[in-house]
C-alpha cells in the first residue's frame, strides 16, 4: 500500500489515501489537517498495540475503546504490534508524524484515511462539547467531538483487543 494525497474538502484539507495492490507504505509529502469532517465515513480507525507500552498508554487505549463503544460509533482496532498489520501502521504514523499509542483515524471507502490526534485530542474534544450552544454557534470554526465524528455510522467494533489487554 502506499500513499495518495486528495483533496477532501472544500477546505482545502488533505486526506491520505491508501493505494491498494502495493506492498510498501511510506510516509506520504505534507501533512493532514483534522477540521469537522465532511462526506461519508465508513468508521473510525485505533491504531492500539497488544505489547509493550506504559500502564497510561493502555489506560488510554481502554478509554477510547469506552468511548466509542458507549457512544455507539462504528469502529476498528488495529494492533500495531501486529506484524500483518506492520505496512497500514508505518502509513498511518506518517500521516500523524508520531509513533505513539493510541491514534485515532478517520477511514472512508476502506482507502481514505484521516488523522484525528490521540486520546488527549478526543478529550479536548469532548471537553469543546460542554460550551455553551449560543458560543459553539458564534465560532462554528471549533471542534466539537460530535462534530467530528458526526458522519461516522453507529455499531459495533468490528475487532476489539480487550481479551489481550
Amino acid at each position: 500500500m502506499s500513499p495518495v494525497r486528495t483533496p477532501a474538502s472544500e477546505g482545502g484539507e488533505e486526506v491520505a489515501a491508501a493505494e491498494q495492490g502495493s506492498s510498501s507504505a511510506g510516509a506520504g509529502g505534507g501533512s493532514t489537517t483534522t477540521t469537522t469532517t465532511t462526506g461519508p465515513l465508513t468508521k473510525i480507525i485505533v491504531l492500539v498495540s497488544s505489547i509493550g507500552g506504559s500502564a497510561k498508554q493502555s489506560s488510554d487505549q481502554r478509554r477510547c475503546r469506552d468511548l466509542f463503544n458507549a457512544k455507539g460509533l462504528l469502529f476498528e482496532e488495529l494492533d500495531g504490534g501486529a506484524a500483518h498489520y506492520r505496512d497500514l501502521r508505518e502509513f498511518l504514523w506518517g500521516l500523524s508524524k508520531e509513533r505513539t499509542y493510541p491514534q485515532i483515524y478517520l477511514e472512508s471507502g476502506g482507502e481514505k484515511y484521516k488523522h484525528v490526534g490521540n486520546w488527549q485530542t478526543i478529550q479536548e474534544l469532548l471537553d469543546t462539547c460542554d460550551m455553551p450552544p449560543e458560543f459553539l454557534e458564534q465560532h462554528p470554526e471549533i471542534r466539537t467531538f460530535d462534530k467530528v465524528f458526526a458522519a461516522v455510522p453507529k455499531g459495533k467494533p468490528t475487532h476489539n483487543l480487550s481479551t489481550v489487554w
